[in-house]
């Protein structure tokens, strides 16, 4: 786990994090400017295009775990899908490499595994609500506007994940769906 609070005294990781860590797995206390926004908080997608081994993507919290309240509006949030395209890096070891099921069922309670496979993708279903679980509430914010919203954005997510434990990001439920809508999010599976 990369904690982006302890490692940067400023908001340009989320403008650019780096687009080739290739180990990292987790992104938990993702910090959000408190400030009114109206500008892209989150880094482009192609930024995340290395991370074969991304599972979680967690927004900072308080200290009782509850989303924090957030003055943004017209935000499009595009979430790291959790795999990577192309090439394999030579920085990760072959054996952890998810390439079908039977690799996936070998390797998949472990940390180090990794795929470039979008099926076996670690960033899943469940992963989705963890990440909906964390976004800041906007709501009261966005009801001062009238027709205002702020939207999250899976990509392929029908694909990702659909083989793993953890299921398709687009077996999202409505109740799961419902929380980032009360929260002022509308979510989009791409």
């Amino acid at each position: 786990m990369w904690d982006p609070k302890s490692n940067t005294t400023s908001y340009d990781f989320l403008n650019n994090p780096g687009q080739q860590l290739y180990c990292l797995q987790s992104l938990e206390g993702v910090p959000l400017p408190p400030r009114q926004s109206t500008q892209n908080l989150m880094f482009p997608e192609s930024y995340a295009s290395y991370w074969y081994s991304m599972k979680d993507f967690i927004f900072d919290t308080d200290v009782n775990d509850q989303p924090y309240t957030r003055n943004y509006i017209s935000q499009n949030l595009v979430i790291p899908a959790g795999t990577g395209v192309g090439w394999q890096s030579t920085y990760m070891d072959s054996s952890k490499r998810v390439t079908d099921a039977a690799s996936y069922e070998t390797l998949k309670n472990q940390d180090e595994w990794y795929t470039s496979l979008p099926e076996y993708s670690r960033y899943n279903h469940d992963s989705a609500v963890r990440t909906i679980n964390s976004l800041p509430d906007t709501k009261a914010f966005l009801d001062t506007y009238g027709n205002a919203s702020n939207t999250i954005t899976f990509r392929n997510a029908t694909s990702k994940g659909s083989a793993t434990d953890g299921g398709a990001i687009a077996d999202l439920t409505a109740a799961e769906i419902a929380v980032a809508t009360a929260k002022g999010w509308t979510v989009t599976l791409a």
